[in-house]
């Protein structure tokens, strides 16, 4: 309940239970409580809510396309003051929403005939549209020639990261030392992910604020 939230921010709760069916042994069903802000089900339907929770490593994912990747694996800014790094900051991350943006744009653009719908956003390579984009950056269309997001577009399509299969990896004991693997190879497989809405009927806790200074 921050300051100018008097009354708390309303939240929607979705509960789901998360049925993993793996290649080789018994189904094991879990559940799920998403907490959401996205309160019209008509905008974010229940299902979508609990099946995008998985992807919440993407924003790791992230981190490391703009941290390493788009600065060619430096590993220091060139700015030497405080106002200079914020400038820098603000560019790289001005950069990352751009190139973002063109992966979406490419995407988008390439829709299954069959069902009309559009290409998942993460088959398109990020390095694959950071390259193209430094190869034309100069690039100045004349008359008849396509414009430089048609370029960048046909050079991801032609570049799809392969859709993988979910897959499972048991847990594992952590080493004592991070750097020594874990003796004994662990076994991997492609499983079926089953996502079931449920309503589950429990008394709201309250828990006490305490009282406003």
């Amino acid at each position: 309940m921050p300051p100018g939230h008097p009354y708390g921010v309303a939240v929607r709760v979705v509960d789901a239970d998360i049925t993993a069916t793996p290649e080789h042994g018994p189904p094991r069903t879990r559940p799920l409580r998403v907490i959401t802000s996205l309160l019209d089900p008509g905008e974010a339907p229940a299902e979508q809510v609990a099946a995008v929770y998985a992807e919440r490593w993407n924003s790791e994912t992230s981190l490391f396309e703009a941290k390493i990747l788009q600065r060619d694996h430096r590993p220091l800014l060139r700015s030497k003051n405080p106002d200079g790094v914020t400038q820098e900051i603000y560019g790289l991350l001005i950069t990352h929403q751009y190139l973002q943006a063109q992966r979406a744009r490419a995407a988008q653009a390439s829709r299954n005939p069959a069902t009309g719908r559009a290409l998942d956003p993460d088959r398109v390579s990020f390095t694959a549209v950071l390259r193209a984009i430094r190869r034309h950056l100069h690039y100045r269309p004349a008359t008849g020639q396509p414009p430089l997001i048609t370029i960048v577009q046909t050079e991801a399509l032609a570049q799809l990261i392969p859709r993988r299969p979910h897959r499972t990896r048991p847990r594992a004991r952590q080493a004592p030392n991070h750097r020594v693997r874990v003796p004994g190879p662990l076994p991997t497989g492609n499983v079926n992910y089953t996502i079931t809405i449920c309503r589950r009927d429990e008394t709201p806790r309250v828990t006490p604020q305490p009282p406003a200074k």
